[in-house]
């Protein structure tokens, strides 16, 4: 009878996904903008954990932490 059409779906997803895989390697990893992304994710948290009053450290994150709490709740 064949593949059913889940089998058929399945197979086409993998494909799909091998494909993304490829190009991301070729063409996104290790590229400028890729370094960029990386720094510019990790240096403001060096910066943010060198310049931060250490003895509020509990109070910030706490405010932070409600502060997130809060925007997601808000959130459409």
């Amino acid at each position: 009878m064949g593949q059913s059409l889940h089998e058929k779906e399945i197979a086409t997803q993998s494909k799909a996904d091998i494909l993304l895989r490829e190009f991301w390697l070729k063409e996104v990893f290790l590229r400028w903008e890729w370094w960029l992304l990386l720094a510019l994710t990790i240096i403001p948290w060096i910066i943010w954990w060198k310049y931060i009053d250490r003895r509020r450290l509990f109070e910030i994150l706490t405010y932070g932490f409600l502060v997130m709490t809060v925007s997601s709740f808000l959130m459409p």
